[in-house]
């Protein structure tokens, strides 16, 4: 059985889209029916999963079903599938691409008040009847002898089992009503919701969190939290309990908290975290790897794994909390940079990928080493990655024989193909097979003004090997319709092969993409030059990942 499927992410989204009976499914997953129908009915239930308990921090034991190697591997095809057609709220910060739980801390940042929630029994709490009506619901509306196959494919004994690759995504799926009904109610009350998995967090600015949601009843000692009725409602109506031991209002005075991650100023690590590292490194550095790894199963946390979960080794947990301190304060991070230095010069493996995480910080704080070159038949452009959209660059600079290279690599071209398009905003949305690229920000044309100083980057008139990035300074002089599209004007020269570039504002975000110039330096167009809106993307990703 193949481990992955081999249609592109359109194909699947549409197959889903049209599932009509059980056969469909295993067309879908790439298997045979027969053998799709022997591991999710024949086969006995005891050896479908594998179960045991991991101790909670919190106390109590939580209960892991971890799927047998061909059903997970089924369950893994479908999670791709399913990820394609889900499409995550904003509030949604769990198993979601590109988001996570410093994400989710950075939405409650310089935040007043911050009320944390969490769902009882979250996973468990999900049933068989409620996956399978999520499936025959809108936007998915599949038939019932589909939605009931999919829905036995990812359960176990009735409930969403902890520990299938699909129970995340289908539990976002099962929530999204819940994700809803809590983002009109912070609207409603000028707060910021937040959902990672079953953690549910609103904050607020407000010099007083709205009583309405909750509050501190101090007439007692200590203060007990007193959640507000709308909130209660909306997760017993969602078919949610409250776990109301791990409620708590964090006050101004506090240290606030989100999903682990401290979040009063900006996402960050309590102190113990970066202490624990840097006992972990001395000890690695005075006793050597086998002595410092003695000490470290030995304590009493180690103790307590379970028997099936194999111990990492020392040099894996001290390399996870390293790149986990890059995560949370990225790898630019001062005290990220110290203990790297630290651990590359305890460990040679490490070292080369230390010096890999330099040169690609390196490369990343130069704006230019996301932008290429575009060229095809009858035309040539500029495009840039921008992250968490994709490939960027306008309509007309794509043609179908379009390629992209960079200039130091001319002779490595790489194919293109369109996920969004649209002429009137002149704007295309591309897809290109290249591992980690370096990538720009998105900024905020909305809250562009007259004479905010700008940068247009690209390859204008591009023709010799190794040919530079040009990089063009100027300001905004305002705003224009042309093309029937308001347009952000600038006086920084557009000249023809330069279309689909990045105009940068000071802060080296996104804010428009340069659509039409001249075709030489000392011509003007209309007197003017213009760039496309970068918001407008948001129309375009949205449209490209609904399909």
């Amino acid at each position: 059985m193949k481990t992955k499927l081999s249609k592109p992410p359109d194909e699947l989204r549409k197959a889903f889209a049209v599932l009509s009976k059980p056969e469909d499914v295993a067309t879908l997953l790439e298997v045979p029916y027969q053998v799709l129908i022997y591991h999710l009915y024949r086969t006995p239930e005891t050896t479908r999963y594998t179960s045991f308990n991991i101790p909670k921090r919190s106390g109590g034991a939580r209960t892991i079903n971890a799927p047998a190697t061909t059903l997970k591997l089924l369950q893994r095809k479908l999670n791709h599938v399913l990820q394609l057609v889900y499409v995550p709220k904003p509030s949604v910060q769990g198993f979601v691409f590109d988001r996570s739980v410093v994400t989710n801390a950075g939405k409650h940042t310089l935040k007043r008040h911050i009320l944390n929630i969490d769902l009882q029994d979250f996973f468990p709490s999900i049933n068989f009847g409620r996956v399978r009506g999520m499936f025959k619901a809108k936007p998915y509306s599949l038939p019932s002898n589909v939605a009931t196959l999919l829905a036995q494919l990812c359960c176990f004994q009735n409930q969403l089992p902890q520990g299938a690759p699909t129970s995340p995504t289908v539990a976002n799926m099962v929530c999204s009503r819940l994700d809803s009904r809590f983002q009109r109610l912070a609207k409603t009350y000028r707060c910021t919701y937040t959902r990672y998995a079953d953690d549910i967090t609103i904050s607020t600015t407000k010099k007083r969190f709205p009583d309405v949601l909750g509050y501190l009843d101090d007439s007692i000692l200590p203060p007990k939290l007193i959640l507000g009725k709308e909130i209660l409602q909306a997760v017993s109506e969602n078919g949610f309990a409250i776990n109301i031991k791990k409620a708590r209002l964090q006050l101004p005075h506090n240290r606030h908290a989100v999903t682990g991650i401290t979040s009063n100023q900006f996402p960050n690590l309590q102190r113990s975290y970066f202490d624990h590292l840097r006992a972990m490194l001395h000890d690695w550095k005075k006793s050597g790897l086998k002595l410092a790894e003695q000490n470290h199963i030995s304590r009493p946390q180690q103790k307590h794994r379970h028997q099936s979960r194999a111990t990492p080794s020392f040099r894996q947990v001290v390399r996870g909390k390293l790149n986990y301190i890059g995560m949370v304060r990225g790898v630019e991070d001062p005290m990220f940079i110290r203990y790297a230095r630290q651990l590359a010069g305890l460990d040679t493996e490490y070292a080369a990928v230390f010096q890999h995480k330099i040169q690609t910080l390196q490369d990343s704080s130069d704006p230019s080493n996301a932008v290429w070159v575009l060229e095809g038949s009858n035309s040539q452009g500029t495009a840039f990655f921008l992250n968490g959209v994709g490939f960027v660059t306008c309509a007309h600079a794509v043609e179908s024989d379009t390629v992209a290279f960079r200039t130091n690599l001319h002779t490595k071209t790489f194919p293109i193909k369109s996920l969004a398009r649209d002429v009137d905003m002149d704007l295309a949305i591309l897809q290109i097979d290249v591992e980690n690229p370096v990538t720009l920000r998105k900024g905020n044309s909305d809250k562009v003004a007259i004479g905010d100083p700008i940068t247009l980057l690209g390859f204008p008139n591009y023709s010799v090997l190794g040919q530079s990035i040009q990089k063009f300074s100027g300001r905004i002089t305002g705003t224009k319709t042309l093309f029937e599209r308001e347009r952000i004007m600038i006086d920084a020269p557009i000249i023809g092969g330069n279309s689909g570039g990045p105009i940068l504002n000071s802060s080296n975000e996104v804010i428009g993409v340069a659509f039409r110039g001249a075709d030489r330096l000392d011509k003007k167009f209309e007197n003017e030059f213009g760039a496309t809106p970068i918001n407008l993307i948001e129309i375009l990703h949205t449209g490209a990942l609904l399909k």
